[in-house]
């Protein structure tokens, strides 16, 4: 019995040394300038009043502008955008969050490369740095079931680089002491800002991963993707949540270079249908060519500053219509015609 309460003593020592160990690492190393420090935290403060999330990778958080949003449609939201989401990250970081927040409406922004790009290790890690509760992130990396995230995620110290660099750890100290969290380029409740204006500068044809082929189909979506779009979706419905695929807008260069359109618009349109969900295609936005010109974007898919407030006031337009079908083309070739 003294052997066990040894071994018990411990154990438990071990584990608080560990949790101070990375607290403290954390504190010192991990800058308020990133992203999703602010944002997580902002997230806690708004506990409880929630009632509206955008959801998604970087085109996410600089797609949807919550205040401008809200201002226009009445809500209470939050985006939950993260570098590289992956939608396994989507599903529980919906999932945690509408545990806290009377949640009415949900819309998931879609990319090519969400639905058929295996995604790296970074990028689960990023979705895992959003959870405010240590359960859900938890059930999370369980979900993920790969060994790197799971100590990645867990183990800030295994990410720290920059162990001597101790004028920034002062930097950093005296920021969080002093109470100043944002960075300029954080435009508050998830959302990201950027001044910067894409040259327009496009390619004969985008990566593979940012590439739909018509030969392939819906064999190109990752089986992951396709199991959290369906566990999403049917998550909502069950929640009496209200949820809208988003379909982003992309430059022209990428459109250009991004495959066969149509063919991801009726595969898209057929998941939709087939779960029970709304779905607008911004690809396919009767004005597009002229709305969302080069300078509306920081690079070739991610919106600016100006193009994020262009696109949610367009939304919020858009979701209030009585016939919201009617901004929107039928297909790429329908949307070609009428440019001519």
């Amino acid at each position: 019995m003294r052997s066990f309460k040894k071994i018990l003593f411990r154990a438990v020592a071990l584990v608080l040394f560990t949790v101070l160990l990375e607290w403290g690492i954390r504190f010192c190393y991990q800058e308020w300038k990133a992203f999703t420090v602010v944002s997580r935290q902002e997230r806690e403060e708004l506990q409880g009043t929630l009632d509206t999330l955008y959801c998604g990778n970087s085109l996410t958080y600089r797609g949807f502008c919550p205040a401008l949003l809200d201002e226009k449609l009445g809500t209470n939201s939050f985006n939950l955008g993260t570098s590289q989401q992956t939608l396994s990250g989507v599903y529980y970081l919906l999932r945690e969050t509408a545990e806290q927040n009377p949640i009415k409406k949900v819309y998931l922004g879609l990319s090519i490369s969400m639905l058929k790009e295996e995604m790296p290790d970074e990028a689960y890690v990023s979705a895992a740095e959003n959870f405010c509760s240590p359960v859900w992130k938890m059930r999370y990396l369980m979900a993920v079931g790969r060994e790197p995230v799971f100590v990645s995620s867990l183990l800030f110290s295994t990410r720290v680089e920059t162990y001597m660099a101790f004028s920034k750890v002062k930097t950093n100290i005296r920021s969080k002491l002093s109470g100043r969290k944002s960075s300029s380029r954080y435009g508050k409740r998830g959302w990201r800002t950027s001044s910067k204006k894409y040259a327009g500068k496009g390619q004969e044809r985008n990566a593979d991963g940012k590439y739909w082929d018509k030969e392939l189909g819906i064999s190109q979506l990752q089986q992951e993707s396709l199991t959290y779009l369906k566990k999403i979706t049917e998550f909502c419905n069950e929640n009496e949540i209200q949820l809208t695929w988003v379909f982003m807008p992309l430059s022209q260069p990428f459109v250009d270079g991004a495959g066969d359109m149509d063919d991801l618009n009726e595969t898209l349109g057929g998941l939709a249908e087939e779960f029970g969900a709304e779905y607008y295609n911004f690809i396919l936005y009767k004005e597009r060519k002229t709305v969302f010109t080069n300078d509306k974007f920081k690079d070739s898919t991610h919106l600016n500053t100006e193009g994020s407030k262009v696109f949610s006031t367009l939304l919020s337009e858009i979701v209030s219509s009585k016939n919201p079908g009617d901004y929107f083309y039928g297909s790429m070739e329908e949307y070609k015609e009428e440019q001519i």
